[in-house]
């Protein structure tokens, strides 16, 4: 079944670093001389422009209304699922969330949202990473993906759950 990571191996394969320092390495912008920043700064700017000098900017609007409307149904289903705490609520494309599981202290379910991120990633249906919100780890799902679909939101959310009640957390 293709997911909604088409292409997993090319996300691990042009970052360069394995799964448990990714999100470290996507979100640590201080490593980076500040040469680089300009060229990157010039870089991103072009891809910016260019789409919104051929779609136009009605388009990026409808995106990003389409990825807010994806993100409030994901938050939907995950509060009837009755297994997630939800840790800020959707916020433009952007859900961050807890899943539970009876018996964890809040350092378990912080190394259970670990583990069910690698194993998403290894999974390849979705690409979802982690945050860390007020010391305590959450999962995150951007659904700014134009090809997400309700079927996807809820295969995700199942396996979501299905690996977190897999995950053996002792030592």
């Amino acid at each position: 079944m293709k997911g909604i990571v088409y292409e997993a191996e090319v996300v691990h394969g042009n970052t360069g670093h394995e799964i448990a320092g990714l999100v470290d390495h996507w979100t640590n912008m201080t490593d980076r001389p500040a040469a680089v920043d300009t060229e990157v700064t010039s870089l991103r700017a072009i891809k910016l422009w260019l789409p919104l000098k051929v779609f136009g900017a009605d388009a990026f609007r409808q995106a990003v209304q389409r990825g807010i409307d994806v993100a409030e149904r994901a938050a939907e289903m995950m509060t009837q699922s009755g297994r997630f705490e939800s840790a800020t609520g959707p916020s433009l494309a952007v859900v961050t969330f807890r899943l539970n599981r009876d018996g964890l202290d809040d350092a378990q379910t912080s190394r259970l949202q670990h583990r069910i991120v690698v194993a998403l990633f290894d999974d390849s249906f979705a690409f979802v990473t982690s945050t860390e919100l007020k010391g305590r780890t959450c999962l995150r799902f951007c659904t700014l993906n134009p090809r997400i679909i309700d079927d996807d939101l809820s295969e995700t959310i199942e396996r979501t759950i299905r690996f977190g009640d897999g995950v053996n957390l002792v030592e």
